[in-house]
């Protein structure tokens, strides 16, 4: 799901692992539940549309996550690390860490809105070196481009 929430994968391979999935779990609680994004159609651009806004509908997601269009493995990695240290700098203040989790995946998407969320998120953490110096770096690992994600990668 959450390579559907990145647009990772495309809507007809989601709908397709998760028919197996339900097939799988053979329950007619999990059918229900999935049953109107399973059957819909995605040939067209607007059918596939509308089937990932079903999809968001069931998990309760507002939208699916715009990105800059990639999303590669040492975003996720450094996305997980920033959730590790938050743990401990929290120390079980579920507040402060949804309210991080929630907030960091902006880290990837463009616009004005997450230009906002990105300096919220650095003011947040001013507080904690570790954590400030973890978001800092995030940051900028989502601001390079391939080619240097790839040569830092050597």
């Amino acid at each position: 799901m959450t390579d559907f929430m990145w647009r990772q994968v495309p809507i007809e391979e989601t709908q397709c692992c998760l028919r197996q999935l339900v097939q799988t779990a053979d329950e007619d609680r999990i059918r229900s539940i999935f049953a109107k994004f399973l059957t819909a159609p995605t040939e067209l651009p607007d059918q596939k549309t509308e089937a990932a806004d079903t999809l968001c509908e069931v998990f309760g997601i507002a939208r699916l996550i715009e990105t800059n269009g990639r999303k590669p493995y040492e975003v996720w990695c450094a996305s997980n690390d920033i959730m590790r240290e938050a743990e401990i700098c929290f120390e079980g203040n579920e507040e402060k860490s949804w309210f991080l989790a929630d907030s960091i995946p902006s880290g990837i998407e463009v616009g004005e809105e997450a230009m906002a969320m990105r300096k919220q998120v650095k003011i947040f953490v001013a507080s904690e070196p570790k954590l400030s110096e973890l978001v800092s770096k995030y940051y900028e690992l989502c601001d390079m481009s391939e080619e240097e994600v790839e040569a830092s990668r050597r």
